[in-house]
């Protein structure tokens, strides 16, 4: 999940299991973790106590989005896609195993590192040199 700030990238992402449960379930050969540069930028949300509400209890609470000339439309701005390498999934592992969690939690923290990893590789090309990750 994606969320918005004026002086830095912020991704949850930490906590959040599912996508590893998944990849472990389906028993897929990998995870590719990749990157928008500049999605951040597209659209802003308001207001900001609405925003900080529905993270708080946890529902979606009508928030504006709003881009070029103050509409729902994206800004156009350019966005550039960057993956980074695949981290393999270990095989035959299923939801009832004794490790499935700790396994799960291992594929997410090796996304993490990565998805830092492929951000801190490519955000000066992107020209967001002074622009830090955050994953939370």
């Amino acid at each position: 999940m994606f969320m918005m700030d004026k002086l830095r990238e912020r991704v949850k992402l930490k906590g959040r299991k599912g996508f590893a449960r998944v990849a472990l379930e389906a028993d897929v050969d990998g995870i590719v973790p990749v990157y928008y540069f500049g999605q951040s930028q597209l659209l802003n949300f308001g207001p900001v106590w609405l925003s900080t509400l529905s993270r708080k209890i946890r529902v979606s609470v009508a928030v504006y989005m709003y881009g070029r000339w103050a509409l729902p439309l994206p800004r156009n701005l350019p966005v550039f896609l960057v993956h980074g390498k695949p981290i393999p999934v270990p095989k035959g592992i299923r939801k009832g195993d004794p490790n499935f969690e700790e396994e799960a939690d291992k594929l997410v923290a090796a996304t993490a590192k990565e998805l830092q990893e492929m951000y801190d590789r490519h955000k000066e090309e992107y020209g967001w040199k002074d622009r830090p990750l955050n994953i939370e």
